[in-house]
């Protein structure tokens, strides 16, 4: 399944940085016909990548939010709960409020590319993390549809 990977509305410009435009362009290529299993009629997380950064005892977190509903959302809120696989450190619960100035619209079959900073205790230097080295859950998730456009005769 073909999957459309877009920056939030607020993060739109962004794209102009070298090193943004080419992680954003990395992400679509691995996401485009990737054969994931999501679950159908909900918002999908995906974990991308992690970059901790030690000296802010935070973890910069690349995720992927992909709308598998049957209608176009304006409004995202929901739980991250993260776990390291292979590590006894703790990763921050987070709460996410997207509301339509931050995200714009997100389409059936998009994902919306975003960067948490999400706090993080018992690592001990820099590190990166992959897919594999973490766990977790995108739960009490809430959205809000795209009002439909009433067309004038």
């Amino acid at each position: 399944m073909s999957i459309k990977v877009v920056l939030a509305k607020a993060h739109g410009e962004q794209l102009s940085d070298p090193e943004i435009k080419k992680e954003f362009e990395s992400v679509s290529a691995v996401y485009k016909d990737a054969e994931l299993n999501y679950a159908d009629g909900t918002v999908n997380f995906v974990f991308v990548k992690g970059i901790y950064l030690h000296h802010e005892r935070k973890m910069i977190t690349a995720c992927l939010f992909v709308n598998k509903m049957d209608r176009t959302i304006n409004e995202l809120h929901g739980v991250i709960r993260l776990g390291f696989t292979n590590s006894e450190a703790r990763i921050a619960t987070t709460t996410i409020n997207f509301n339509k100035e931050f995200m714009g619209c997100l389409q059936t079959d998009e994902g919306l590319l975003v960067h948490l900073g999400i706090p993080v205790k018992g690592l001990k230097n820099n590190e990166e993390f992959r897919a594999g080295d973490i766990t977790g859950t995108f739960s009490d998730v809430r959205v809000t549809f795209e009002e439909e456009q009433k067309v004038e005769e």
